[in-house]
């Protein structure tokens, strides 16, 4: 991963989340291993995900964003993909991610993906309600 691909992610991220706290170039180059990303053949970033494992049975699949000129393609469904296999790869049995209720698009993947609503709770900091979703991956 190159420091323009590391800045690119952080843009991409910060852009398509409601996060908390944004990402800049340094957090992904830190964490690049944790990273699952696609790039066109200039070497620009089409999209990515985080994949963290949590414990050593579960791991969690975190802000995976398609740039807008790729949405619709099923990009977001190969990284999904590619992301759980990483997870698997690590010997994680349980994929989890968290998705805010208005998030349309990312429900549907998740869900027709294998993923199963578990709870939902209200981000104290945001006031966004969340979704917890898992998947058996082992």
């Amino acid at each position: 991963m190159t420091e323009k691909q590391a800045e690119q992610i952080a843009e991409l991220l910060n852009k398509q989340n409601q996060l908390t706290r944004k990402y800049d170039r340094n957090d992904i180059l830190q964490r690049r291993d944790c990273f699952v990303t696609e790039v066109d053949v200039s070497g620009d970033v089409l999209g990515a995900v985080e994949v963290e494992k949590i414990q050593w049975y579960q791991a969690e699949i975190k802000h995976l964003s398609v740039a807008e000129n790729q949405q619709g393609r099923g990009l977001g469904r190969d990284l999904l993909s590619r992301a759980e296999r990483k997870a698997i790869d690590a010997g994680a049995r349980i994929a989890q991610c968290t998705i805010r209720d208005n998030n349309t698009a990312s429900i549907k993947l998740f869900l027709s993906s294998g993923y199963k609503h578990t709870l939902t709770f209200v981000n104290q900091d945001t006031r966004n309600r969340v979704m917890i979703m898992q998947k058996l991956i082992q």
